[in-house]
């Protein structure tokens, strides 16, 4: 098992790449265990944790998650993995994992840990603190993984689930083929909801599964419980649509509506 102490998380991403189980190397066999375990601590500005777990391996199967340091020592010990869980990522097979948490308003220190059920693999983990209290723009995750993996949107798609203090984000990953020098005009329309919840359009343009400045193509924000709406025009590539929390808890409809297609 491996420890590391990150330090402070904060709207900056902090990446991390690393190993995580026994595997052979020619002659060798070397091992790490099944965990590492990341330590970390927020500010009292009021923060959303955000972790992502990505590359997992063919054939691995890696989960990740958040615990509190319950007992306030800074240490990584038996009482944290009794009573510290907070959230908790496992989807199957070598999908990607994220949480995304509303943290302590006073601030403190958390674990994540990641922890592989295979024989061993390579991972990329992605930690930041974004601002739970600031503008719209900031309580979203600046993370990308594929969280939801529509593929590619060549019809009408539709979603229902929810955004809340212990997952503030939801992040659908697709992607769009068009005609040379044509694009697919799409609308995403977010409704059903009972607190405000906002959307944004992302195209991560070097690849890096972050949100830098100005891979913001579109968002709506429309307040309270208005339907959000985003029409856009899209060339070929990748995207991320990102449905996050804005005040409280709430259910909601998030409808891809794909312009070649009629939606029924």
């Amino acid at each position: 098992m491996a420890e590391i102490n990150v330090g402070q998380i904060g709207l900056t991403p902090i990446t991390w790449t690393d190993y995580v189980g026994t595997a052979k190397n020619g002659d060798d066999i070397f091992s790490d265990g099944p965990e590492d375990i990341y330590k970390f601590s927020i500010d009292n500005q009021g923060r959303n944790i955000n972790l992502t777990l990505r590359d997992i391996a063919s054939g691995q199967n890696a989960t990740l998650q958040l615990y509190r340091d319950v007992n306030g020592n800074g240490r990584w010990d038996a009482t944290d993995q009794a009573q510290g869980l907070l959230a908790s990522s496992g989807n199957p097979g070598n999908s990607d994992e994220s949480i995304n948490y509303r943290g302590a308003a006073a601030g403190g220190t958390y674990f994540a840990r990641v922890y592989n059920y295979g024989s061993g693999t390579t991972y990329h983990l992605g930690l930041s603190g974004t601002l739970s209290n600031g503008s719209s723009y900031d309580r979203a995750s600046n993370l990308l993984p594929k969280e939801v993996a529509v593929g590619r949107l060549v019809s009408d798609r539709s979603f229902n689930s929810s955004v809340s203090d212990t997952n503030t984000t939801n992040t659908y990953a697709f992607s769009v083929s068009a005609p040379l020098f044509q694009r697919t005009k799409v609308d995403f329309i977010l409704n059903g909801l009972s607190n405000n919840a906002d959307m944004r359009l992302v195209r991560d343009s070097n690849n890096n599964r972050i949100v830098d400045r100005g891979e913001v193509i579109a968002s709506s924000m429309a307040g309270s419980i208005s339907a959000e709406k985003i029409s856009a025009s899209l060339s070929s590539g990748n995207y991320y649509l990102q449905v996050y929390q804005f005040s409280g808890n709430t259910n909601y409809n998030l409808t891809m509506d794909h312009k070649g297609t009629s939606f029924s």
